[in-house]
């Protein structure tokens, strides 16, 4: 279901034709096929299709469950770091979530008024907004992550990790990593735990009531 939801955000968001054929000939194995029944209509006119999303082959056996599954509230948690210092690791032990690349934006780390400063200082957001190049990046990331978190609330999981990394963890991930756990909060309610890896600045938003 989750492929099927990808594909129907289309090239925009997901801009690689080849592997969209690919998954999209996945989705449609006789093993992943859509069983839908009859809608429900309430008394309020609001109707509901019942999914049976996975139709098990006859040689796969009964679906066995993750340990994760339907327990809730989810914990996201969003970090920002330096490519050259690794990838942070999952602490869930999930091993899961997105790892997002901002090196491909315009870089204020390379003009001497910005090298000591970071992402969450006045000066380099208003350089990385006036340039817009990192808006429209963050643009196509809020649109994957809307869909996942509200994935992950529905099935009860309880942990969801993403990463920005660029190349010193100082600028554009800083910025990237705040502005997607902020989004997330306020769209979602639900608790986003930030860590600025390279700062040593952590900082939890709490789960909204």
């Amino acid at each position: 279901q989750n492929l099927r939801d990808l594909l129907k955000m289309g090239e925009k968001v997901f801009p690689y034709p080849y592997m969209m054929d690919m998954l999209r000939r996945l989705t449609e194995l006789p093993q992943f096929k859509r069983i839908e029944s009859a809608a429900i209509t309430r008394a309020d006119g609001y109707k509901i299709t019942d999914n049976n999303i996975y139709s098990a082959h006859p040689q796969d056996g009964p679906a066995t469950y993750s340990k994760y599954d339907g327990k809730g509230p989810l914990v996201v948690r969003v970090f920002s770091f330096s490519f050259k210092k690794g990838i942070p690791e999952d602490p869930s032990g999930n091993g899961g979530g997105y790892v997002f690349d901002c090196r491909s934006t315009h870089n204020p780390g390379r003009y001497e008024p910005y090298k000591k400063l970071t992402g969450l200082d006045e000066p380099v957001i208003r350089f990385l907004e006036d340039d817009g190049e990192i808006l429209t990046f963050l643009e196509s990331v809020y649109k994957l992550a809307d869909h996942h978190v509200n994935r992950y609330i529905q099935r009860g999981f309880t942990s969801l990790m993403f990463c920005f990394g660029c190349t010193g963890g100082q600028h554009r991930s800083v910025y990237s990593a705040q502005h997607l756990a902020e989004h997330i909060h306020e769209k979602f309610g639900v608790e986003v735990q930030i860590c600025h890896r390279e700062q040593h600045i952590e900082q939890v938003l709490p789960a909204k009531q």
